[in-house]
C-alpha cells in the first residue's frame, strides 16, 4: 500500500509532467520556424526524397529532421502541428523518462545541479549584458537600433 509520502511523490511527478506538457504547447501556433525547421520545411516543399538524401551539408544540415518531416508529409500533408509533434513529444518524454532515471545516481544529479546553476548564472549574465548594449546603442550612439529592435 502506498505511503502518503509516495503519493505525495507521485502526484509532483504527474504536476511536473503536466507543467511541461503546458509549457511545450503554450503558443505553440505563434512560434515561427527558424534555422534547421525552415531549411527542412523548405527541403520538403521543393524537392524530394532522394534529392534530400544526396544534398546533405550544401542545403540542410538536418536530414534526420528534414527526412521526417517528408514522411510526415507524405503521410498526414504539411501540417505545422504534426511537424512540431515530434519534438514536442521527445521534450514532454523527457520530463517523463529522465527523474527516474537520474534519481539514483546522487553524483550525476549534483554534477547536473551545477551545470544548471552555472547555465542559469550565465543566460542571466548575457541577458544582462544584452540590455546595457541596446540601452548604450540607444542612449550613446543614439543609432536607432532600439527602434529597429521593437520594429520602428
Amino acid at each position: 500500500m502506498p505511503t502518503d509520502t509516495t503519493r505525495g511523490q507521485q502526484s509532483l511527478f504527474v504536476l511536473a509532467i503536466l507543467v511541461a506538457a503546458a509549457l511545450r504547447l503554450y503558443q505553440v501556433h505563434e512560434q515561427i520556424l527558424g534555422g534547421d525547421e525552415m531549411h527542412s520545411v523548405n527541403s520538403v516543399r521543393n524537392h524530394g526524397l532522394m534529392w534530400i538524401f544526396l544534398h546533405i551539408g550544401t542545403a540542410d544540415h538536418c536530414i534526420p529532421l528534414t527526412l521526417l518531416n517528408e514522411l510526415i508529409s507524405e503521410t498526414f500533408g504539411m501540417n505545422e502541428m504534426w511537424m512540431r509533434a515530434p519534438s514536442l513529444m521527445a521534450g514532454i518524454g523527457a520530463v517523463i523518462v529522465l527523474p527516474p532515471l537520474l534519481a539514483p545516481d546522487k553524483e550525476l544529479a549534483e554534477i547536473l545541479r551545477q551545470v544548471h546553476q552555472v547555465t542559469v548564472y550565465a543566460l542571466l549574465a548575457l541577458i544582462a549584458l544584452h540590455t546595457v548594449a541596446a540601452l548604450f546603442r540607444q542612449l550613446v550612439l543614439k543609432d536607432g537600433g532600439l527602434r529597429r529592435m521593437l520594429g520602428g
